[in-house]
Parts: C-alpha cells; structure tokens; sequence
C-alpha cells in the first residue's frame, strides 16, 4: 500500500522470474531501499518500475543454487539509487525515469561490492560511487559522474581499445 516504512519487495532464498515488475513507493523512500534482493534471484525481461532504491546484498549462497544472489532486469525504472553490496546486478536495456517520475534526486549507483553490469548505454545524470566490486558499461569510465572511491574496484569499458580492465 506504500503506508509502511518496508520495502515492498525483499527476495530471499528463492529465484523469482516474472515479465515485468511494478511496486508501490513506500513511506520511507528516503531511508529504505523498495526493493530488496538479499539471496536468490529476481530476474524481469521487461521493465521494472521500482518506484524508490535497490539493494542488491548478495546474501550467502546455499549449496543447492546454482547462482548467487543476483538481479537481471530488462530495464530499471524510477530507481532514485542501485546500491550493490554483493551478488550481480544486471541491465540488459538500460535504466531510465517514466514522464510521470519527478526526480529530487540524482540517479546514483552505489558499488560497495559485487558485480554491476549493463551492455545498454546509460543516461549521462547517472553518478557512479565506486567503492569495490566490477562494473561493466559502455562509456562508464569517461562519464563525469564516475567516482572511483576505492582501490579494489574493476572497471571494464566495453568501448576501451585496451583489453585490461583497470
């Protein structure tokens, strides 16, 4: 209902597989992420229209999955901020803001650990707060936003003519 300070969606334990997502902002967007991938997988092929942040945690993998924590969007909508901490973080298309979302703040990927990639071109108002992990996007290491924060950071830029990752 958006009414309670809770994420509306936390995925634990189980993979999650739907053709799109759509969830309501909550109270308390300022402090807690809507959307909450903490183990297993949520994996959309089309939009997901988060409507708030995202944590991806990276959760401890059991002996019985066959992947990490992870999540996979065809493209993310009205994410104010992408927080990754483990697992992967995937956008096959992009992210980018339906007409009706009126941002107050600056869209921003907070890498403190795991794996953020996207073959997609992404908006330039994007910041990028490197801390640790990888992140693989086209352009990513000439944006003015990129903010290489931490030393054990891997940047790959599929446009780099260098094959080594810095």
């Amino acid at each position: 209902t958006g009414k309670e300070k809770l994420p509306a969606l936390i995925v634990d334990g189980v993979d999650v597989t739907a053709p799109g997502l759509s969830l309501t902002a909550n109270a308390d967007a300022g402090s807690t992420a809507n959307l909450v991938v903490q183990s297993g997988s949520l994996t959309m092929e089309g939009m997901a229209f988060v409507n708030g942040d995202v944590c991806v945690t990276g959760g401890s993998p059991r002996a019985d999955r066959l992947t990490d924590c992870a999540l996979t969007a065809g493209q993310l909508m009205d994410c104010a901020r992408l927080v990754c901490w483990g697992g992967e973080t995937t956008l096959t298309d992009g992210w980018g803001f339906s007409e009706d979302c009126h941002q107050v703040v600056t869209p921003t990927v907070f890498l403190n650990g795991g794996t953020f990639r996207t073959d997609s071109w992404m908006p330039d108002t994007i910041q990028y707060q490197l801390w640790e992990g990888s992140i693989t996007a086209p352009g990513v290491r000439n944006w003015p936003g990129t903010h290489l924060l931490g030393d054990d950071v891997s940047i790959t830029d599929p446009l780099d003519t260098q094959s080594d990752p810095q």
